[in-house]
């Protein structure tokens, strides 16, 4: 799933040079001096505290917190996290508030501006005026330890913060609500897909277009896109720089998934009882600090031990002394643009249901580190923002790591563009969590998820005596007929729009006790429901189907077995795809040079694993990536070829798809005098392939071109882009396996191949009849470089290992430290 948060990593290297090489040496003595490492129990008297809460860590530094009223442990959640998190908790909040440029300077300004399209911090703010007594008390006592370890630790504060010469502000209770809804941009993948596709509609057409939509058994409307662009072509056209592709990669847009594996399975067993095992882990882009935190909470009825976010009081994924629950994307396609008709003669009038209605002006500042603040327009319509004025894709390289000419910017320069999203929806999705943290049964766990609207989240569930289920929750759209979830709509014509949003927890899409006795899902389609479409940018199905492989084949499984299963490398999807092809290239041997026949054979006794030491799976990667890139890229273009690769769940299913059928125009290599066909790509990719592969490998031997050697994992922070910092605040990089259809997920960028970017976030698993939890996360609890739980758990995750968690600190007590101590 992504956190699909927005993942960070990089300032450009010209901004952290200037403010850092002065101060560094400074900074490094003071932080030698004033490390931020607890040791002995620390006590604090506070009026913050009713009566007392405590804090014990383990060696990993995972918080265990104890308190006799929840206020007060709310409290020691706040100043915990905050303690081992606050430059990361308040990167999210300026990225989420579009203030980074306070702290970084000119370069961050047009992320900013898009940013505050969104409007994160007014929506969150009027969702915490809606939700629960109960969610504002968790939210207003966790805000209260925050800000107390603000302002007890001024000269403790993270190396980012003396490098960059500011103090954080006070943490305010919606700030946590605005990092939910930073997920929920995260996971919204159509906010890239959509507008590339209007724009390959607009190129090719609609007939060969269509080819590229994701495959789906709906039929939408597909208005004559071109002319709708062309009718708007030339008016109120937003004026972009091509100068800010320095910053192309300061949020670190690599990967592009948002996924994640979840799967029960009920244990029948007629001496011990039944029960269930769960393992979930989420699919994020990988970074530094870690994106997730383990802890246990305890006070009252909720006692509860798993994994969350920085910035949120409550466990995500996890368990308690009844039932486990976790978590995957649905993918739930809730964001749509829309084209606005302006008036002819009056520029600041647009066109709705035939009424003239005038643009909404409003004035903004971005302040700006180093610079006089810049003072700028927005525009809005009775959709949105005009995201048009500020969009990324405006200026690829902002996002999509790689720089234009300026040559071709696209016709979203021309055009006036507004947007529905499900993230503006009102909701309480604390409250759901708060409830799932101390649910006992099945009816509990779905009286919580009424309350949840974004993001659209699978939650499984198992339980202590071995029941079994899922119940998909989050708002989605209901379409008027007309309206294409894939491409921009017209704004100004009937039912060409959303008619209300909708939640899925209230139509039935819902599962419990399945006779196979078990229940998975891997960002894999819905069941179907003709009346509410859900989305059809799915992951491909590869991960799924092997998951429910192992599921179905396991005679005896425990949460070893689960451990096994979230490090398998097999790839489904790899056999599938060589099934096809060998064939074709084994017609066609005659025409191979020796070398290549001897590829061929190797290929045709590979086992399907991506593992790092598999020379086979580095000849199928550079396989792979030629496939794509012969039946797409002509016809598209570099630009809107890395574009659409960049959701790259697109072009990986959009490919099996193809070359599954007999053929298609796609094949047809454009600008050529002969008409290619499906035969014609796979003979000329697997040449193409093999050259690259020699030219990358150079002379090493075939049994040292291992995937490995190719596929590795760097651990990047937004100072890794400083020489004078890198290698102190970078990790890596790491030889790793599989890629994105491998149920251990280690995707690489399509257009920027073979550097592992999205994977498991975490990994959770819990044995329901046990009174413990296993975890790991690519990093440690502590966002501080000099802090002995940085990392301590990367080298636990890479090599495939858990920390296990007991329940209660009172069934290992040696393995605990009181650190903290807060009493009224």
């Amino acid at each position: 799933m992504a956190l699909e948060f927005f993942h960070y990593r990089r300032v450009t290297a010209l901004v952290v040079s200037i403010i850092i090489i002065a101060i560094a040496f400074i900074v490094f003595v003071y932080k030698l001096i004033n490390v931020s490492v607890v040791t002995g129990t620390k006590s604090y008297k506070t009026e913050h505290i009713k009566s007392k809460a405590e804090i014990y860590t383990n060696f990993y530094g995972i918080p265990y917190f104890y308190s006799e009223n929840e206020e007060d442990l709310f409290f020691a959640v706040g100043y915990y996290q905050a303690s081992m998190r606050i430059w990361q908790m308040d990167y999210y909040r300026r990225l989420s508030e579009g203030r980074l440029s306070e702290i970084f300077g000119e370069t961050t300004v047009k992320v900013d501006k898009f940013m505050r399209c969104f409007d994160i911090a007014e929506i969150s703010k009027r969702n915490y005026d809606s939700i629960s007594g109960k969610s504002r008390s968790i939210l207003d006592a966790y805000s209260r330890g925050v800000n107390y370890f603000i302002e007890n630790n001024h000269s403790r504060l993270p190396l980012e913060f003396n490098a960059l010469s500011y103090k954080p502000e006070p943490w305010q209770p919606y700030h946590s609500l605005m990092i939910g809804r930073l997920l929920t941009f995260e996971l919204s993948l159509s906010i890239w897909s959509d507008i590339t596709f209007g724009e390959l509609f607009e190129k090719l057409g609609s007939d060969k277009a269509k080819l590229l939509l994701p495959d789906d058994d709906n039929n939408f409307a597909v208005f004559n896109f071109p002319e709708i662009i062309d009718e708007k072509k030339g008016r109120n056209r937003s004026s972009f720089s091509n100068e800010v592709f320095e910053i192309k990669e300061i949020l670190g847009f690599g990967g592009s998934s948002a996924g994640s594996n979840c799967w029960s399975f009920k244990k029948i067993d007629s001496i011990t009882g039944n029960s269930a095992i769960l393992a979930n882990d989420a699919h994020l882009l990988l970074g530094i600090p870690a994106r997730w935190m383990q802890m246990k909470i305890k006070s009252g009825d909720i006692d509860a031990i798993g994994l969350t976010v920085p910035g949120l009081p409550l466990i995500l994924s996890g368990r308690n002394k009844h039932i486990a629950w976790g978590v995957t994307n649905i993918m739930v396609d809730g964001f749509d643009y829309f084209v606005e008709k302006l008036d002819e003669k009056q520029e600041n009038y647009y066109i709705n249901d035939s009424t003239l209605k005038k643009i909404t002006y409003i004035v903004d500042t971005v302040l700006i580190a180093g610079k006089e603040p810049e003072i700028y327009y927005k525009r809005k319509t009775g959709n949105s923002f005009i995201i048009s004025d500020f969009h990324i894709l405006s200026d690829p390289s902002l996002f999509l790591k790689f720089s234009t000419d300026g040559s071709s910017q696209g016709m979203y320069n021309n055009i006036v563009l507004s947007f529905k999203w499900i993230g503006e929806s009102i909701g309480d999705e604390l409250f759901s969590l708060y409830k799932l943290n101390s649910a006992r049964t099945f009816d509990d766990f779905r009286d919580a998820l009424r309350h949840w609207s974004a993001p659209g989240l699978n939650f499984h569930y198992a339980d202590k005596t071995g029941n079994i289920g899922v119940i998909s929750a989050g708002y989605v759209p209901l379409r008027e007929t007309k309206c294409n979830p894939n491409l921009p709509n017209p704004a100004w014509i009937d039912n060409y729009s959303w008619k209300s949003l909708v939640r899925l927890q209230e139509n039935n899409f819902e599962e419990l006790n399945p006779k196979e006795n078990f229940i998975a899902s891997a960002n894999n389609k819905l069941s179907d429901k003709k009346d509410l479409f859900v989305s059809n940018y799915w992951e491909p199905d590869a991960r799924y189907r092997r998951i429910i492989e192992l599921l179905g084949e396991s005679d005896v499984y425990n949460s070893r077995t689960a451990q096994f299963m979230q490090n398998d490398y097999y790839s489904v999807y790899a056999k599938e795809l060589m099934n096809i092809c060998i064939p074709v290239l084994d017609n066609y041997r005659n025409l191979l040079e020796p070398e290549e026949i001897e590829f061929l054979e190797i290929m045709k006794n590979w086992d399907y694993i991506i593992s790092r030491a598999s020379v086979h799976a580095s000849i199928y990667t550079f396989y792979f990536e030629k496939l794509i890139f012969n039946t797409f890229h002509d016809e598209m273009g570099d630009r809107l070829y890395k574009q659409y690769a960049f959701v790259s769940s697109l072009p990986t299913r959009k490919l099996i798809s193809l070359i599954s059928m007999y053929d298609s125009p796609l094949f047809d290599i454009q600008g050529t005098t002969n008409v290619e066909n499906k035969e014609f790509i796979i003979f000329k990719s697997f040449r193409d392939a093999l050259n690259e592969f020699n030219s990358y490998f150079g002379n090493l031997p075939i049994e040292h071109r291992q995937y490995g050697k190719m596929h590795t994992l760097t651990l990047e922070h937004p100072f890794s882009s400083s020489d004078f910092l890198k290698s102190a605040v970078t990790l890596g990089p790491y030889e790793t396996g599989g890629n994105n259809t491998t149920i251990n997920n280690a995707e690489w960028n399509i257009t920027n191949p073979y550097k592992h970017r999205v994977g498991p976030s975490m990994r959770f698993i819990a044995d329901m009849n046990t009174d413990f939890i296993f975890s790991s996360v690519p990093g440690g609890s502590s966002g501080d470089h000099i802090h002995p739980n940085f990392s301590d758990q990367l080298q636990i995750w890479l090599n495939g290992g858990y920390v296990t968690l007991p329940l209660d600190i009172s069934q290992t007590p040696e393995d605990f430290n009181l650190i903290y101590k807060f009493f009224h």
